[in-house]
């Protein structure tokens, strides 16, 4: 299988995360008992592009200007030896520029990591054939990676917004 790459993150240590976590390694953590993730991700083509459906249990909100958008259908995974303590990504992943944005179909990624210098976390949505935000940059609070909430900070746009996850008890440890 290809490696799964989350658009709002090439290029950094989370690629190899994802990959691993699409082809079935490691073990599962936190709340799942089970020594795989609660599912594979579905790998098609659309119009000749890689389209990726994700699966799972875990879900999100994304609040923007006062409008509320539900995202599912996906997981949560961590790489404590990439420091990564939370990744997901749900919904289906279009690898193509052309529009509408994704295809139309909504997708959600998060990640956090963090270092003894730095903890950084990231979202990018997508919804209605709309770019929802591009890698913006938030705050966490909660229990990472099992669940929370998160609010807009620095460069982000559009300023503001906030939400929330929830991994539904399935956290998925590899690396």
């Amino acid at each position: 299988m290809k490696p799964i790459v989350p658009a709002a993150l090439a290029g950094l240590a989370v690629a190899a995360a994802a990959a691993a976590a699409a082809a079935g390694l490691g073990a599962a953590t936190a709340a799942a008992s089970s020594s795989a993730p609660p599912c594979i991700p579905t790998v098609t083509s659309n119009k000749g592009h890689e389209e990726v459906a994700y699966c799972g249990p875990a879900t999100a909100t994304l609040t923007i200007s006062g409008k509320t958008y539900d995202f599912k259908d996906g997981y949560c995974g961590q790489d404590p030896t990439a420091h990564i303590e939370l990744q997901m990504t749900l919904g289906t992943l279009l690898e193509s520029s052309s529009s509408p944005v994704n295809g139309g179909d909504p997708l959600f990624e998060m990640t956090v990591i963090s270092t003894s210098a730095v903890k950084i976390a990231t979202v990018n949505a997508d919804y209605g054939g709309k770019k929802l935000d591009n890698v913006g940059i938030v705050s966490v609070k909660g229990s990472v990676p099992s669940d929370g909430t998160f609010k807009a900070t620095g460069f982000t746009t559009p300023a503001g917004f906030t939400g929330s996850w929830n991994c539904h008890g399935v956290v998925y440890k590899h690396g």
